[in-house]
């Protein structure tokens, strides 16, 4: 019986980084302008239009290829490329250590529905772009975008990552419908992240919450301490 690594599915935006970076507001700002502008509805409409996708389908880019036949490149150029990421987001070293101590034993992966595009700028401007196996995303290009929470999404992942049992899969998101995605899927190990300023969800969407992103290998370790 071949052994299989144990994978770690770490969410991009708002997981990695904290959120206190405010990149998801200014991301908001722009999708909502890009609404207005190529459906040619008032502001408020494009924001209450853009709220809907993003509860619906994971992420609001889906909605409007869906319906109003956007070009996804077009739309990524305009807004999640237009951020001003050097800016804001900062090389963390503490995070790359304790990734780079995770990789000796786990097979690590980023999981996101960002483009590639704004996925690399990030990891290379956090300084932990080597340290991953792979990333999977959502492809822009695809003529139906597939994307957390959906399970097609989920499945693609496991098979672009070689882990074959859903037992393996540990997964970090800070999406509480991501999290139930996962948990819907069969995923075992669904740790929602929820930062010391944010409330406990209730109910609990996954198997576990962690507070802080740098804490991860300490509370891997616990969990699998009859593992080594």
């Amino acid at each position: 019986m071949t052994f299989e690594k144990k994978v770690i599915f770490f969410d991009l935006d708002n997981c990695l980084y904290p959120k206190s970076y405010a990149i998801h507001n200014m991301m908001a700002s722009r999708i909502t302008a890009y609404f207005a502008d190529k459906l040619n509805i008032p502001e408020d409409e494009a924001e209450r239009l853009r709220e809907i996708y993003y509860r619906h389908y994971g992420i609001a880019i889906r909605g409007l290829v869906l319906h109003h036949q956007i070009d996804a490149v077009d739309y990524d150029k305009r807004v999640d490329q237009s951020l001003p990421l050097e800016k804001v987001i900062k090389r963390d070293d503490r995070l790359r250590e304790m990734l780079l101590e995770l990789r000796q034993k786990y097979k690590l992966w980023v999981f996101t529905n960002a483009y590639i595009v704004h996925c690399s700028r990030v990891l290379a401007l956090m300084g932990i772009a080597d340290c991953f196996h792979g990333v999977t995303y959502c492809d822009y290009d695809a003529k139906d975008l597939i994307a957390k929470p959906m399970p097609e999404m989920y499945a693609r992942v496991m098979k672009d990552a070689g882990v074959t049992n859903k037992e393996n899969c540990i997964f970090f998101d800070d999406s509480y419908g991501n999290i139930i995605g996962a948990k819907d899927f069969g995923w075992k190990y669904t740790i929602q992240l929820v930062e010391h300023q944010e409330p406990l969800p209730e109910p609990q969407a996954g198997s576990h919450v962690i507070r802080d992103i740098h804490e991860a290998k300490d509370f891997l370790d616990s969990i699998f301490k009859d593992d080594d």
